[in-house]
This record gives structure tokens, sequence and C-alpha cells, in this order.
């Protein structure tokens, strides 16, 4: 009974096809050569010789498991110990690019104010009193206000005309020559004089030349109007690659 008993016990250990275990196998077999298969002497208490036997079995399996947990645990800390390692090499490359970030920010916002106080000393430099100004834009004449070229601040035209350059007008009529197709200029200065109310052109081959222009003269906002345009026009693809 106590044979079958341990049997059970054992038979835990084993894999999915029956084969036993190693460590089951190795107390099972010294329950079948051990002391369960002789026959107690004579004299000698069977009850006492069969938990005896029950007792080197338990404690052979106990040791077995102890074993095995011993080396799991040993395995477990192995790995959050690499696990740990990493995460920490992590955590400080992570910091060292923050650290980069921010400096190359820092950088950066130094290098823009610089420049813009460059520019603000450029203010006045060179004074432009004239309202009325006259552009020879490649050969085609053109008469606006200086407020007009202005209106867009960031733009090539207002640059020019901001005072932080020396222009040298054409001594016949005092216009200002600008190297570039004149043909839709025309359309930079009707969306200066209001982006608002401006009529875009609905051909694409002049779609596909403002936008040049626009590029040019730095007008980000006619680009917009322009993309806009040329989508609808194109059923909603617009080609950038001008």
């Amino acid at each position: 009974a106590i044979y079958v008993l341990y049997s059970s016990c054992f038979r835990m250990t084993a894999g999915e096809n029956g084969e036993k275990g190693d460590g089951a196998a190795a107390v099972e077999g010294d329950v079948h050569h051990g002391n369960l298969n002789e026959q107690p002497s004579s004299g000698e208490d069977p009850v006492q010789a069969a938990m005896e036997a029950y007792n080197s079995a338990t404690s052979a399996l106990e040791g077995y498991y102890t074993e095995r947990l011993n080396d799991f645990h040993e395995r477990e800390s192995d790995r959050t110990e690499e696990h740990d390692t990493a995460l920490s090499s992590l955590d400080q490359k992570e910091a060292e690019a923050e650290a980069e970030i921010s400096s190359n920010e820092a950088e950066v916002r130094r290098l823009q104010e610089l420049h813009q106080n460059k520019m603000t000393d450029l203010e006045g430099t060179h004074p432009f009193p004239k309202q009325k100004v006259k552009l020879d834009i490649g050969g085609l004449r053109f008469t606006t206000s200086r407020s007009t070229l202005m209106s867009a601040n960031d733009s090539f035209l207002a640059a020019m005309l901001s005072g932080r350059y020396a222009l040298q007008s054409d001594t016949a009529d005092g216009s200002y020559f600008i190297d570039r197709d004149g043909r839709h200029f025309h359309h930079i200065l009707n969306f200066l004089r209001g982006a608002e109310t401006f009529d875009c052109p609905a051909a694409v081959p002049e779609l596909v030349e403002l936008r040049k222009d626009a590029l040019f003269y730095r007008l980000a906002h006619l680009v917009e109007i322009v993309d806009k345009k040329l989508a609808v026009s194109r059923g909603g693809k617009v080609e950038r690659n001008w």
C-alpha cells in the first residue's frame, strides 16, 4: 500500500508521455530496491519499518524539489539582475539624450536671440523714405506702395525694404530691379494688397508658376492658398516637386 502511495507521488513529476523525471525516477528506484522490497527481519515492527521508508522517501523527494526550487530562484535572480542592469543603462542613455536636447535647445535660442539682435541693430541703417515704389521684375515694370510690399513681415520684399540693406535704384526711372520672371508678379501684388480678397487663378500651369514665385518671395500663406487650389483642380492630389 505504501509503495502504491509512493508511486502516485512520483508520477506527478513524470512528463506528459508518462516518463519519470530524473529526480523522481531516482527516488522511485530507491523505493523499488530499498527497504520497501525487503521483508522486515524477524522481530522488527513492520509498521515502524514502513514509516522509516516513508520518511526516507519523503526526505528524498523534498530534497529533490528543494534543489529544483533553489535553481529556479537562482536563475530568476540572474535574469532580474540582467534586466535591472539593462534598465539602468537605458535610463542613463535617456538622461544623456535629454541633457543633449536641452543643451541644443539652449544653443538654438541663443543663436536666434543673437540673430534677432543683429537684425534689430540693422533696422534703419539704410532708410527707405519713398512711399511709392517702382519695381523692375525681369523687365516688367510695376508700381506699388512701400506699405503693400511690407505687409508680409517675413517676406523677401519686406526684408528688401526694411532698411537693413543698401539698395541701388535705376538712375533712369528710380526702379529697383529683381532678376525674376515677372509674368505672375501682379498676382503677388494682389495677394499683398489683401490676402482675404485675393482671387487665385484657376489654370493649373499658372498655379504651378505662381507657387514657384510664392516660394521665392517667401510668402508661406500664398503657398497654402495655391496648394489648396491645386488640390481641388487635381482631385485632391498636390505635386510638390516643382
